[in-house]
């Protein structure tokens, strides 16, 4: 399978414009607190998407958190959209013009298809067999079911011959590849949250793995405009191939979707009901320290119960990394830094875990006080 020439060229078009384009990126928070409370929620619960994958009383709000803390970073929920950045053919076509290899070779289907556009239903299957089918807009994937395919093939068949545009396009047809591994990694703006990457469609535990899959998106980010990664969050489905290198499978934005399931939308990871929460105190402990800024929690007394419980859930992950990371970056006081007596002569570099703790641990006893 080749790169369609017509595509790449306006994938060279689209990429000069991108490069061109007036930057924000020295936008800053508009506070140096990062401060979550009813109050700051104005008419963020309007126009929440509600993914199919959660149920349940807590599932209605799991995309608040996210939309929330763009509003507190003066993020533009509809940047990427407005870019068409959410068109897989787009995006890809873009990532391959400014690193290229980085992606399979993938083209629109009706591009694919030019000239075999009475194709029967049998033929249209083996001609697309092998190959990863997918819808050009939305979260599904890979599409292999019957009528998929026969909605497929009835766009192929009712669509202008010509030069059409890389977002006319509704399927993308992608090489197939040699998987070894799948990866979700979680980009905001410029830089990779190390710790939100996980196996794809696995339940496997990843540790060491996450390393060599960052180091690859870093190094694509470094060739990508600022245009393309400002005012986003961004899931990024990676695949390892047998051969111990990595390709682009497509990517996901966080933001308002105009077209497909329209509302705001966040990764899959950061809007799961259970472990939702401990992922969104990963990403606001990332911003605490990319945006050198301070996150802090205030009262949801004024919301409903489902949204305290989500944001209630959000704090306590967000205490407990604290002390984990202030933990991890300390170090072991020297044998001098003791006096005589086994007392500290200067503050334990725990210290900052031992008060977030007792701050914890004092916050419980409040709580036991009002149940009394």
């Amino acid at each position: 399978m080749l790169w369609e020439a017509t595509e790449k060229q306006q994938a060279s078009v689209l990429g000069t414009t991108l490069s061109g384009l007036p930057l924000s990126s020295d936008r800053r928070p508009r506070s140096s607190e990062l401060h979550f409370s009813a109050d700051t929620i104005g008419d963020l619960m309007d126009g929440l998407y509600h993914p199919p994958f959660t149920t349940g009383p807590d599932s209605t709000y799991v995309n608040l958190p996210v939309r929330h803390l763009y509003r507190l970073l003066g993020f533009s929920e509809s940047h990427p959209f407005r870019l068409e950045l959410d068109h897989k053919l787009v995006h890809l076509q873009v990532l391959n013009y400014f690193c290229e290899g980085c992606v399979p070779v993938t083209c629109g289907l009706s591009k694919y298809l030019d000239g075999d556009r009475n194709l029967s239903q049998d033929a249209f299957n083996s001609r697309v067999a092998g190959a990863s089918l997918k819808r050009s807009r939305g979260y599904v994937e890979e599409s292999r079911r019957d009528s998929d395919l026969k909605e497929a093939l009835g766009s192929v068949s009712n669509s202008a011959s010509g030069n059409r545009k890389l977002m006319d396009e509704e399927w993308v047809i992608q090489e197939a590849l040699p998987i070894k591994q799948q990866y979700r990694v979680h980009t905001i703006e410029d830089s990779v949250i190390d710790e939100l990457t996980y196996f794809l469609r696995s339940t496997r535990r990843i540790q060491k793995e996450r390393s060599s899959v960052n180091s690859f998106v870093r190094g694509v980010l470094k060739h990508l405009p600022k245009s393309v990664t400002e005012h986003s969050i961004c899931g990024w489905d990676v695949v390892e191939l047998s051969a111990g290198d990595y390709r682009i499978a497509e990517l996901h934005f966080s933001g308002f979707h105009p077209v497909i399931d329209r509302g705001f939308h966040s990764s899959a990871v950061l809007a799961r009901p259970i472990w939702g929460p401990y992922n969104i105190a990963k990403l606001f402990r990332f911003c605490e320290k990319k945006y050198r800024v301070k996150v802090s929690f205030g009262s949801f007394r004024d919301v409903n119960a489902e949204i305290q419980l989500l944001y209630g859930w959000i704090s306590r992950w967000f205490d407990l990394l604290g002390i984990c990371y202030a933990i991890q970056d300390s170090a072991l006081l020297p044998d001098e830094a003791i006096d005589q007596d086994g007392v500290a002569s200067k503050p334990s570099p725990y210290q900052s875990a031992e008060d977030l703790f007792k701050s914890i641990v004092q916050r419980f006893r409040n709580a036991a006080d009002l149940l009394a």
